[in-house]
């Protein structure tokens, strides 16, 4: 009588996780055969690997090959649910500097992978703000200690460039043109004064200062703003008075030049008829009495000049004829 075989196993029944691999070993015998072969690595040898995809029993018949006796062993092999990471959003289109609400469920922890661009890549619900294009994968570990893995595939489209150009002055009626400039579909606004607002270098002619917003919108959605000031100025304009009365009364009783947007006067000089100089002064406010040396000039026609700079720095030289009149 030869005796039996005595089969030992190195696992008792057990669950595992899903995709989860495990070593069998069978002790006691030379010779092995395990049923079913399904999920093992190798169904006729003493430790094989097992990685069944539902649960099952397997059973381990070892022979002895000198006698021929056989023995049999069996272990239970049950399987975790899946939990699903349910990562969201699946896919998500961003322009740089944007941001993407990640989420993932159904784990008692999270590790989210790279953690470059996440605000907290340890919880459920990271924010992402990558500066280029990647995979984000969330591994969660459930309730049982089983791993599962989901991915986000976030693409950071390119940056617009919107660069609406060099402040602008002009004078008033005058035509100008902006400088803009963008990788995509352009709007000027507001578009008053504009020939058309969705060109590069649209014309202008502003009736007052204004500042004007580009917006530029690539293909993928993705926008960026300059703004360009047009300082509109009107031209100097000197008004001096053709006769004046210094009698008193309170009415034109002095002669001096008036002007219009912003003139810096210099230098303001009244002649007789023979050229002598009566009055003169550097003073920008300063005027002619109707005397000369402290005693009233003479009725009659006087010469002027007045010279100095308008609001764009530009000389401005003025000359004519005043009446003095009694």
């Amino acid at each position: 009588v030869h005796p039996t075989p005595n089969i030992a196993l190195n696992v008792t029944d057990t669950t595992i996780c899903p995709d989860v691999s495990l070593q069998l070993m069978a002790f006691g015998a030379l010779s092995y055969t395990w049923t079913p072969a399904t999920g093992l690595s190798n169904a006729a040898i003493a430790n094989p690997v097992a990685s069944p995809s539902a649960p099952v029993v397997y059973t381990v018949v070892a022979t002895d090959p000198t006698s021929g006796c056989v023995d049999s062993a069996t272990v239970t092999i049950d399987i975790y649910p899946y939990s699903n990471p349910n990562a969201q959003p699946p896919v998500a289109d961003i322009c740089p500097g944007d941001v993407v609400q990640l989420l993932a469920e159904n784990g008692i922890a999270y590790r989210w992978e790279p953690a470059s661009g996440l605000d907290n890549p340890n919880i459920a619900g990271p924010v992402a703000s990558p500066n280029n294009s990647r995979v984000y994968t969330v591994t969660i570990t459930d309730i049982n200690g089983c791993e599962f893995s989901d991915e986000v595939d976030i693409t950071v489209h390119p940056a617009a460039i919107a660069d609406a150009g060099p402040h602008k002055t002009v004078q008033s009626g005058h035509i100008i043109a902006l400088d803009g400039f963008g990788n995509g579909s352009m709007l000027w606004t507001p578009a008053l004064w504009l020939n058309d607002p969705t060109v590069a270098t649209p014309t202008t002619r502003p009736d007052s200062s204004i500042t004007y917003y580009l917006t530029v919108t690539t293909a993928e959605g993705c926008t960026a703003i300059d703004s360009v000031f047009v300082d509109v100025f009107f031209p100097t304009k000197v008004i001096v008075p053709n006769a004046f009365s210094p009698n008193g009364d309170g009415q034109n009783d002095v002669f001096r030049p008036n002007s219009l947007h912003e003139f810096e006067m210099e230098l303001f000089q009244v002649f007789d008829r023979w050229g002598q100089i009566i009055f003169s002064t550097t003073d920008p406010n300063g005027y002619w009495d109707g005397t000369i040396g402290g005693q009233p000039a003479q009725m009659g026609v006087y010469v002027f000049t007045i010279s100095g700079r308008g609001n764009q720095g530009e000389p401005i030289f003025v000359q004519g004829n005043v009446t003095l009149l009694r």
